[in-house]
C-alpha cells in the first residue's frame, strides 16, 4: 500500500468514527427531549429511609389507584410536581380516566402508584418541595389524587401549556406562594385546618424527604420514570396510547 492510499484509508476511518460519534450525540439529545433531567438532589440528603428495601409495598397507601392487595401488577411512576412530562402523564390519565378504570383498575389488572419526589428542586425557588409537601399532606387525608390532579391541571393551564417549566432548559416557573397551593387544595376538597396542621408539623416534608432519598437509589434517568414488573422507561410524550403500550410492556393489555 503506497503512502497516498494509506493516508486516504486513515481519513476514511477517522471520518467514519466521527459520524458514529455524531449519531450517538443526536440519539442522546433526542432522548433528553422527552423527559425532565434530574438536576438537583433532595434538600435533606442525610435522611435515612427503608422504602426502597421493600419494592412490593406501596410507599404511601393513599397514593395508589386500584386495589394493591388484589393484583400482583404494580405500575409505579416516579415524579416531581414541577416536571412538565410528569404533568403530561397525569393529564393523559385524567382525560382517559373512564378507560383507565374500566379496563385496568376496576377489574384489578393493575394498580398505579405515584412516588412523588422533589428531584427537580429549582436553584432559586422552592416550588418542587412545597408543592410535594402539600401533596403528601393531602394524602394524609386520602385526598392525594384529588389535589395532585387538580394541581397538575392548573399548572398546565398556567405554565406548562405556555412553554414555562415544561421541559429541561425551558424558562423556570416563578416562585409560587402558598396561596397558589391553598387554592388548589380548597378546590380539591382538602380540609384546610388539617392541611395546615400537617404542613406546620413537618410531616409532609418528612415523607417527601424519605421518598426522594429512596428514589435516588432507583431512578437513574429523567422524569417521569416508570417501573412496571420487568419493564422500565423514562420520559413521556403525552399520548394515552403510550400509556397503554407501557402497560402492555409490563404484561397487562
Amino acid at each position: 500500500m503506497d503512502n497516498k492510499t494509506y493516508k486516504l484509508l486513515v481519513g476514511v476511518i477517522v471520518a467514519s468514527l466521527l459520524a458514529v460519534v455524531v449519531v450517538i450525540v443526536v440519539i442522546v439529545s433526542l432522548n433528553n427531549t422527552d423527559s425532565n433531567s434530574i438536576t438537583a438532589s433532595t434538600n435533606s440528603p442525610n435522611v435515612n429511609s427503608s422504602l426502597a428495601a421493600d419494592p412490593d409495598k406501596p410507599w404511601h397507601a393513599n397514593m395508589v389507584l386500584g386495589s394493591f392487595a388484589k393484583t400482583k401488577n404494580h405500575f409505579v411512576e416516579y415524579a416531581d410536581p414541577m416536571c412538565g412530562y410528569c404533568g403530561k402523564f397525569s393529564l393523559a390519565l385524567i382525560h382517559n380516566s373512564s378507560e383507565l378504570y374500566s379496563k385496568y383498575l376496576n377489574n384489578n389488572k393493575l394498580t398505579l402508584e405515584v412516588r412523588l419526589t422533589d428531584f427537580l428542586q429549582q436553584s432559586q425557588e422552592d416550588n418542587s418541595t412545597r408543592a410535594a409537601e402539600y401533596a403528601y399532606c393531602a394524602a394524609d387525608q386520602n385526598k392525594f389524587f384529588d389535589y395532585y390532579d387538580s394541581f397538575m391541571t392548573k399548572l398546565d393551564k398556567d405554565y406548562f401549556s405556555k412553554g414555562i417549566g415544561s421541559y429541561h432548559g425551558a424558562p423556570e416557573i416563578p416562585h409560587l406562594v402558598d396561596s397558589y397551593y391553598d387554592g388548589v387544595a380548597s378546590q380539591a376538597g382538602v380540609d384546610s385546618a388539617s392541611l395546615s396542621s400537617c404542613l406546620s408539623s413537618g410531616k409532609g416534608q418528612s415523607l417527601l424527604n424519605q421518598a426522594t432519598v429512596s428514589a435516588q437509589k432507583i431512578v437513574t434517568q429523567g422524569l417521569p420514570s416508570f417501573n412496571f414488573n420487568s419493564f422500565t422507561t423514562s420520559g413521556f410524550d403525552g399520548s394515552w396510547e403510550t400509556v397503554k403500550k407501557m402497560f402492555a410492556a409490563g404484561g397487562v393489555s
